[in-house]
């Protein structure tokens, strides 16, 4: 059996998740009966917070070029994807550049590095594709809580 690996940032990033949105959840539960939602200067504080998030989610993002970059070279093309290659040309048009775009690195190109850069790829890939499946719950539910206690 294969154990699936969890690192402790991802793990704790979960669990900070999981904790702002039962103070969220316990906040608008205390406030629905005696607040009216409204929008303070207090909920600049809010926005804020939630730019910051996505903001973040954005660099999260980014940081999956690094490795792409570092092992989807042009020598790694010539040596290893040379009839994908060729069959991408026959078929779009235009060879595989460095990165091989449009593999993601979670596709048939990036099954061809060694082991341990096709983990580091897919590990910055999951990480990133987590977190955005995760952000729109976090995002709605925090600017749902700002309204009743910014």
């Amino acid at each position: 059996q294969r154990v699936l690996q969890t690192s402790p940032a991802n793990m704790l990033g979960r669990a900070t998740a999981i904790l702002c949105l039962i103070a969220s959840l316990q906040a608008v539960k205390a406030d629905l009966t005696t607040k009216d939602p409204t929008i303070g200067p207090d909920f600049g504080y809010v926005l804020a917070v939630v730019a910051c998030i996505c903001m973040h989610l954005s660099f999260t993002i980014m940081a999956t070029a690094a490795p792409r970059y570092k092992y989807l070279t042009p020598e790694f093309v010539a040596k290893s994807l040379q009839s994908e290659n060729d069959e991408l040309k026959k078929l779009a048009g235009y060879e595989l550049g460095r990165g091989c775009h449009p593999d993601n690195g979670l596709g048939r190109l990036a099954s061809k590095l060694p082991m341990d850069a096709w983990m580091e790829l897919n590990t910055a890939q999951r990480a990133a594709g987590n977190y955005m499946e995760g952000i729109v719950q976090i995002v709605v539910f925090m600017l749902i809580s700002g309204l009743f206690a910014p």
